[in-house]
């Protein structure tokens, strides 16, 4: 993705043992921390 910066930011996010949408508190918190990262 592009920050707003305009920088490309390439990242990995491991969650062992993670299922998408089978804990919404981790799926929302996965999002709020790309959202960041995007706002940096």
């Amino acid at each position: 993705m592009n920050a707003k910066s305009g920088a490309l930011l390439s990242f990995t996010i491991i969650a062992h043992k993670y299922v998408p949408g089978s804990n919404r508190v981790i799926s929302d918190s996965l999002v709020k921390l790309v959202t960041l990262m995007a706002e940096m």
